[in-house]
């Protein structure tokens, strides 16, 4: 029962229809079949003829026990078959014996690729259905849509250009599909595209040959009207590129012909060069190559005669012109070869090749030399160039014995190699190059002689005591002058010099700080003072005397300036300058001593001043004033001159200017007894800028670089105003 269960077919929604249900129905009534034998058997067992009387009292029981078992398990086996699903349909397992059903949902399923092989495997399946299969209208459906993107297909390899293949795929529709007559008709249309498409394409291309650019861009109209996609966009898009190409190709052509006709190398390179640019895929092509093998011929004569004159390098540079396109590429190449044969003496002489590449050079260049047949006219010439090259040879191989000597980097293996080099010759050919190898070598020679005084001195100083940089000083002197390692050695010796003095001088300079800590300053400098000049310490030392000076100095010079400011806040601003005086040029204190010298002389000056205009107004009487002008015009010229020179330019080109000056120049003109008396209040920023009068200065040694700005000569009385007028006008003194 259960294998005919695994059997059973499998329905699949939404896509399978039709399914009969008869096979449902078997295994319910064969299992009534076996029920129903099973009571017959068990009736004929419990008769009265074949069952002893002493029996009878268990055989009924025995029978309905049976009859419940019986019924039972075919109860639950119905139920077990009617909840297991069915198993879903493998397509990898179909066979041609499946049911149409599984055959047809696996043929959809592969279909939907739109791949051709699997459509036309769907067609295949159902296009010899008959009409009374209960899957005919799914199968017809699906031939339809099938067939439908059959055509689609034919229409893509057709815009591919692959007529072929599309009339192929179009065949494939099944008659009886939908779609038949219309692919019939699309591929009629398409044999009828092509042909003329390819009629006017082969007429255009003839045109081209002929170079009538004309009649072939006439034809490439012509083939623009046509509706097949692949001749209308991409043949067209070809015999448009084409006609550029061989409209370029001539073009190019005549003007390399122009330039070859001057038959120099420069000139003949450029028309080959322009020859090369013409694409090979045009009818123009095949002329060009027949004038490039022309112009490269006239190349390598004019390289041939380069090398009669012994231009190695000149013949190579004209042979490497004929470009691989040309014919007689291959015998450039050869021509190339047999001139390089002919300089790598030259190329071989370079000291920083290995002497592996030299020797391969040269037997490189002998193997050359050697592809020179008897009949050629520099045979002789090769042949003595290969017995030098020969010598050479042998040169380089002694040399390469030295050099493997002398990179084991010891004294004795450097100067076997030294001798070994000194075995060539003077005549020998790679003289020069041992020699300079021998120079090179000795210097190794000498840097491996030194480096131990070099290694033992660091080792000494790296002590870091006043004996061993000593005897490091000492190690490092061993160095003789000229020898490799002299630079280095001086350098450490310099550095170790000065570590000694530090070493030295410290504990000097360590003590005057002490002192200095302790307040005994002039102790500190006589002790910083004994280092001298020219030692490693020196700098830091004078740094702190001078610290320690300005600190004596503020010390003693601080009360005499106290001093002096107390005299001026007592009025006494005579004797507090005479005071500030005191203080020297030089010393720590002498800047701030100026400051308050300038301050306290413009104090002083203000207040002489003050009673100056005092006693000019205890003077003064009304009527002496307003008769006589002259006393009035003898102090207002200062003041009039220049309010002429500023009038001058108060015309109107300077109208702000004028402005600016009449305004506050008003009250001074005409009221005389104003003018006179509220003259002072005006003069303050005047007297601050002649404050550092010049009397005050000489017990100064030497006056500051910044003390002479702002102190100018004194001014008579009377100028200060005149100074000062001006300044409304512009702002500037």
């Amino acid at each position: 029962m259960a294998n005919k269960l695994d059997q059973s077919p499998t329905p699949e929604s939404g896509n399978i229809v039709g399914m009969s249900t008869d096979s449902y129905h078997q295994p319910t009534a064969a299992m009534s079949e076996q029920s129903t034998e099973t009571i017959n058997n068990l009736e004929k067992e419990t008769t009265p003829e074949s069952s002893p009387k002493k029996d009878s009292g268990l055989g009924l029981p025995l029978l309905w026990l049976s009859m419940l078992l019986v019924f039972g398990g075919t109860a639950t086996s119905a139920f077990l078959w009617l909840i297991t699903m069915p198993p879903p349909v493998n397509c990898q397992n179909i066979t041609p014996l499946s049911p149409d059903m599984e055959r047809l949902h696996c043929a959809q399923q592969s279909a939907a690729t739109r791949k051709l092989e699997k459509l036309l495997e769907g067609l295949n399946l159902v296009k010899d259905w008959p009409e009374e299969n209960p899957l005919y209208s799914q199968a017809a459906q699906l031939r339809d849509q099938w067939s439908r993107s059959l055509l689609e297909l034919a229409q893509q390899k057709m815009d591919a250009g692959d007529i072929k293949s599309a009339r192929e795929i179009a065949s494939k529709i099944p008659p009886n599909a939908s779609v038949y007559k219309e692919g019939q008709a699309v591929v009629g249309v398409w044999q009828n595209d092509w042909e003329r498409g390819e009629t006017i394409y082969n007429k255009a291309l003839q045109a081209l040959k002929n170079q009538q650019w004309q009649q072939a861009t006439a034809y490439a109209q012509e083939l623009s009207r046509l509706r097949n996609e692949y001749w209308r966009q991409q043949r067209l898009t070809e015999l448009i590129k084409q006609i550029s190409a061989e409209k370029e190709g001539w073009r190019k052509l005549r003007e390399a012909r122009n330039l070859a006709s001057y038959e120099t190398p420069a000139d003949l390179e450029e028309a080959i060069a322009l020859i090369g640019k013409i694409s090979p895929s045009t009818y123009v092509y095949a002329t060009a190559k027949s004038e490039m093998t022309k112009w490269s011929r006239k190349l390598l004569a004019a390289a041939a005669k380069r090398l009669e004159e012994k231009d190695y390098e000149g013949a190579i540079a004209i042979a490497k012109k004929i470009p691989s396109e040309s014919t007689l590429y291959p015998e450039a190449q050869d021509f190339i070869q047999l001139s390089t044969a002919n300089m790598i003496l030259p190329e071989t002489a370079v000291s920083s090749m290995p002497f592996a590449v030299h020797i391969f050079a040269l037997m490189e260049a002998q193997a050359a030399a050697r592809k020179i047949e008897p009949n050629r006219p520099l045979y002789k010439e090769a042949q003595t160039k290969i017995s030098d090259w020969q010598e050479q040879i042998k040169d380089f191989l002694q040399l390469q014995v030295a050099s493997i000597l002398a990179n084991v980097g010891q004294g004795l293996t450097l100067q076997l190699a030294i001798d070994q080099a000194q075995q060539i010759g003077k005549n020998r050919p790679k003289r020069l190059h041992a020699q300079t190898l021998i120079a090179q070598w000795r210097k190794e020679l000498a840097v491996a002689q030194d480096r131990p005084f070099i290694v033992s001195a660091q080792m000494l100083a790296a002590k870091e005591t006043p004996e061993g940089l000593r005897s490091a000083l000492a190690q490092a002197r061993q160095v003789a002058p000229g020898r490799p390692l002299r630079l280095e050695a001086q350098t450490l010796i310099a550095s170790w010099n000065k570590r000694v003095e530090i070493l030295e001088d410290q504990p000097i300079l360590d003590e005057a700080k002490s002192l200095a800590k302790q307040g005994e300053l002039k102790k500190a400098i006589l002790t910083a003072e004994k280092i001298k000049p020219n030692r490693a310490l020196y700098a830091q030392a004078q740094q702190a005397i001078a610290d320690w000076t300005y600190q004596i100095q503020v010390k003693e010079d601080r009360p005499i300036l106290e001093e002096a400011t107390k005299l001026a806040a007592q009025g006494r601003l005579f004797e507090a300058i005479q005071k500030a005086s005191q203080i020297a040029y030089g010393r720590a204190l002498y800047y701030e001593a100026q400051e308050g010298i300038a301050r306290w002389s413009a104090e002083r000056d203000a207040y002489l001043r003050a009673q100056e205009a005092a006693v000019a107004r205890d003077t003064y009487s009304p009527p002496a004033y307003s008769p006589p002008q002259e006393a009035y015009a003898a102090p207002a010229e200062p003041y009039y001159p220049p309010q002429e020179n500023y009038a001058a330019p108060a015309e109107p080109y300077y109208p702000p200017p004028q402005e600016t000056y009449t305004a506050p120049a008003k009250p001074y003109y005409p009221p005389q007894e104003t003018y006179t008396e509220p003259a002072e209040p005006y003069y303050p920023p005047q007297e601050t800028y002649t404050a550092p009068a010049e009397p005050y200065y000489p017990p100064a040694e030497a006056p500051p670089a910044r003390a002479e700005a702002p102190a100018p000569e004194p001014p008579p009385a009377t100028e200060p105003p005149a100074a000062a007028e001006p300044l409304p006008i512009d702002g500037i003194e």
